[in-house]
């Protein structure tokens, strides 16, 4: 037994050497490319700590924390680095960087086979799909369909995250199918698409944060039994099957008609015309309601609780309304354009703090640094690295001033047009740059103006539960944002408090 141990010895210290041998080269290449980012310790080994960051809740804090403590670079994954340096995000993003998407895109497929305009990977294809869906939203863009409130009680309490999701989901299938599916009217989740949404979304968060994984969906999902439930189709069952069902009937119904029609009436008009087929088409469409509903929703409410959490902010916005009204004689029930509102300075003002403190693009967008590798703020980052983008992070750049954690519209105010200019492009980064830039954002423009103006033209609004305002499920997705409307008088007064 003894001379056994004494001659196995030897091969099992050779296993091992073989199995360091092995390792080390692994090790190296996983840990020490870019070992001299500074980041959280885990980063270098996993990305799983993001994935338990956003399980918490906690993704909007920890973004903005990350650069604060670490710097304008940061590791948060063994290949992964994120930038919040605004002239940084704009290099990154520009037509001509060299940088290109990363498989993080993926996760923002709705069919595994299938790119769509904002998971689309190679930079010629992406720019064709963008000029068709450009077109698509350019050509049906100022319809501005407006809805009036039905609701004939002077006071009372509305859920806010589940409203705006409405709305913007009725505004939204208006434009692109000229039918709108009455959930605001109804007050009900017609097919239960916001809750598949918002359930979509979460998901597919989590799928972003573990490339790995999401690649190794997608290789399933391509598997034709296994298709129909990993990803929507019209055989899916719930909200996502229905809504296909509707929107391949709508193209069938198109693409039957005997006559053509001089001009484009909706989207899905101007995808049809663009030859793009049934499937990619009714695709394309799903992909405008998931990014319009669940951004624009996301950030409006933002805006509302900026507004209401500070009753100055509040009683300023409702003079210079009720001042707009005034002076331009506004009935009660007259509809007001959207060009005039774009006039009303502290209206702006409100909204764009609103956009730069709850912007509407939060998700990382991670994209592959060139060949040649690149220098970001004294660091080399070798080719193939993934740099995310921490656009929430941005928002927090000393152009924007002092005390950047509260709500200030006054900000916006000053007299400085240099500043306001530089102010200006930073917060245009919200809704991406070069050919990452938002097709849908004059429509987003719009949508906000308008809800901004008629609820506090209508009402005065407070917090339902000033201790816990909402509950935040991640990028996009809050939950119980209740508050208590109170209508205003015509000469704009609540409970005998003049508001102009």
């Amino acid at each position: 037994m003894h001379v056994f141990a004494l001659l196995s010895w030897p091969f099992y210290a050779t296993i091992v050497g073989i199995k360091l041998c092995l390792l080390l080269p692994l090790l190296w290449k996983w840990k020490y490319p870019l070992s001299t980012i500074p980041g959280p310790r885990m980063a270098a080994w996993t990305r799983l700590w993001w994935s338990k960051t956003m399980y918490f809740g906690r993704s909007a804090e920890v973004l903005i924390r990350l650069n604060r403590e670490y710097g304008p670079v940061v590791r948060i994954g063994p290949k992964t680095v994120i930038v919040n340096d605004p002239h940084t995000i704009r290099r990154v993003l520009a037509v001509n960087s060299g940088y290109v998407r990363g498989p993080w895109f993926d996760s923002l497929r709705t069919d595994p086979r299938v790119s769509n305009v904002v998971s689309e990977r190679d930079p010629k294809k992406h720019q064709q799909c963008r000029q068709i869906l450009a077109g698509a939203i350019w050509m049906t863009l100022l319809d501005e369909q407006q809805r009036s409130s039905k609701e004939s009680k002077s006071e009372f309490r509305l859920n806010l995250s589940k409203v705006l999701p409405y709305l913007s989901m009725d505004i939204i299938t208006h434009i692109c199918i000229d039918e709108s599916f009455g959930n605001v009217m109804t007050d009900t989740d017609q097919y239960e698409l916001l809750k598949t949404l918002t359930t979509a979304m979460v998901v597919q968060q989590y799928r972003a944060s573990l490339p790995e994984l999401n690649t190794l969906l997608l290789w399933i999902g391509r598997l034709p039994m296994l298709r129909d439930v990993m990803y929507p189709s019209a055989n899916s069952p719930g909200g996502l099957g229905q809504l296909m069902q509707i929107l391949e009937e709508k193209v069938r119904q198109k693409t039957a008609a005997t006559h053509t029609q001089s001009q484009t009436r909706n989207m899905l008009d101007s995808f049809l015309s663009k030859g793009l087929d049934t499937g990619h088409a009714a695709s394309e469409v799903l992909v405008v309601l998931f990014s319009a509903v669940g951004a624009t929703a996301y950030t409006l409410q933002g805006i509302i609780r900026g507004i209401i959490s500070n009753p100055s902010v509040h009683l300023t916005l409702q003079r210079e309304i009720d001042m707009l009204v005034r002076d331009q004689g506004v009935g009660a029930s007259d509809l007001v354009s959207d060009t005039p509102l774009r006039r009303i300075p502290y209206l702006q003002a409100c909204i764009s703090e609103g956009v730069r403190m709850y912007p509407v693009i939060t998700q990382l967008r991670e994209q592959v640094v060139p060949p040649e590798g690149d220098n970001l703020h004294g660091y080399f980052v070798p080719g193939g690295t993934f740099v995310a983008l921490n656009g929430h992070s941005s928002q927090f750049d000393p152009t924007f001033g002092n005390d950047l954690e509260l709500y200030q519209p006054e900000r916006w105010l000053i007299d400085d047009r240099i500043l306001l200019t530089k102010m200006q492009r930073n917060l245009d980064l919200n809704f991406g740059y070069g050919s990452s830039k938002c097709l849908g954002a004059n429509l987003a423009e719009i949508e906000m103006n308008k809800t901004i103006f008629e609820l506090f033209r209508i009402y005065s609004v407070v917090l339902g539960n000033p201790e816990r305002p909402w509950v935040s499920r991640g990028d996009f997705v809050l939950a119980d944002f209740n508050v208590i409307l109170t209508k205003r008088s015509p000469h704009g007064q609540t409970n005998g408090v003049s508001c102009s």
